[in-house]
């Protein structure tokens, strides 16, 4: 493994252990085996390090959407897709975690994101209009509607990791499981009769995808 990407490995570790401001340039090159000056030729402070891992989340989850943009999209593989997103984005918690001192801290990144949530909104859009074409979602659904619903599942999602951490009670295989099943069931109110026998079916066999 390159010394860039030990780096990045070591400091997702202590972000996710210990939060952003409790992690150093020094005890991420102590515990990668080389000095601070070294590190910073990489990365020239922990900030630099976060924008790194953020662009890596963001990159990881661009994949993601883009199977959701698959003309034969169906539910059940919406269900799957959504338990692989949860689980990488638990794999880089620290920035749900410490989202907004995050967001504040570190420069550029709040651009970034504000237009990647234009984007998703897009990508939304194409997934829900795609499910009502297939008769999955109701032909009465309105554009403010579609609207509500992708803001609704960008704050879920910028929010569920916290709210486990403090309330949740089990591993972290069930937490990423329990909260990527109650994001599935948002879909609930919007669909047709067909989509809430998929729907329905999808639930039975959840824990087997």
């Amino acid at each position: 493994m390159k010394t860039k990407d030990k780096i990045l490995q070591e400091a997702l570790k202590q972000f996710n252990e210990r939060g952003t401001d409790a992690v150093s340039i020094r005890s991420i090159g102590d515990a990668v085996g080389i000095s601070a000056g070294n590190l910073a030729y990489h990365f020239k402070n922990t900030d630099a390090i976060i924008y790194q891992l953020y662009l890596n989340l963001a990159e990881a989850l661009n994949q993601q959407v883009a199977k959701t943009q698959d003309l034969e999209m169906t539910l059940h593989n919406l269900a799957k897709r959504t338990k692989e997103t949860f689980q990488i984005l638990f794999i880089y918690r620290f920035l749900l975690i410490d989202f907004v001192h995050i967001n504040r801290r570190v420069e550029g990144l709040q651009k970034h994101f504000l237009s990647l949530m234009d984007m998703r909104k897009m990508q939304f859009r194409f997934l829900f209009e795609l499910f009502q074409q297939k008769g999955l979602f109701r032909k009465d659904i309105t554009n403010e509607q579609y609207a509500e619903l992708s803001d609704i599942i960008i704050l879920y999602s910028n929010a569920w990791v916290s709210d486990g951490i403090v309330r949740f009670k089990g591993t972290n295989e069930a937490l990423i499981s329990h909260y990527a099943r109650l994001f599935f069931m948002m879909t609930l109110p919007y669909l047709s009769a067909e989509g809430k026998g998929a729907f329905e079916e999808v639930l039975e066999n959840w824990e087997s995808m």
